[in-house]
């Protein structure tokens, strides 16, 4: 091969990297996973209520109707400490019902998001074991991360999403544009 042949063809392998490099990162989760890394602590927070353990245990959701305002929807911090994983559904501006969940982690930290195993379609988790399980299939995520430990392939990479929310007064507030055009990522 010619010189000029030679840097023509490294160039194209340099682009096919690139390309197919940038297009596994994107199909493993690519900014949507660092996105939920570096939101784990603005989302997830420090510990706001008493340690537990549910070792031993099966909590299954208690289903509540939220306020809504012009802004936010909320609900009491005290009810979700009390019962330790709540279940709710909002209608958004595009017709369809939101599942949301709210749980109190092992250490005491509060985890407010979906309540959606998106592949299967199970609306209902409970917490097991110091797990979150979906009721439909099974599938088991860590209860702090969120991470899939076992079940279905396809479920375990779609674990439930967190919410942006405030705690004021005892009220923890989602901000209505947080869920207003929210769809399912699949």
């Amino acid at each position: 091969m010619a010189k000029g042949n030679n840097k023509i063809f490294g160039l194209i392998v340099l682009i096919a990297v690139i390309f197919l490099t940038g297009r596994a990162w994107i199909n493993n989760g690519g900014l949507e996973s660092f996105t939920e890394s570096t939101d784990f602590n603005r989302l997830i927070g420090d510990p706001i209520v008493e340690a537990r353990s549910y070792q031993g245990q099966e909590v299954y959701m208690t289903e509540i109707s939220p306020e809504a305002g012009d802004e936010y929807i909320y609900f009491s911090l005290k009810r979700v400490d009390q019962k330790n994983i709540i279940f709710f559904e909002v209608e958004n501006k595009i017709g369809s019902l939101v599942p949301l969940i709210a749980y109190i982690t092992p250490t005491g930290r509060l985890f407010v998001g979906t309540s959606l195993c998106e592949p299967c379609g199970g609306r209902r988790l409970h917490l097991k074991d110091d797990t979150v399980v979906c009721n439909r299939c099974n599938t088991t995520y860590n209860i702090e991360n969120r991470v899939g430990i076992r079940g279905t392939a396809a479920c375990m990479e779609y674990p439930p999403v967190a919410v942006d929310y405030r705690i004021i007064d005892d009220q923890i507030k989602i901000p209505i544009r947080e869920i207003k055009y929210w769809k399912p990522r699949l």
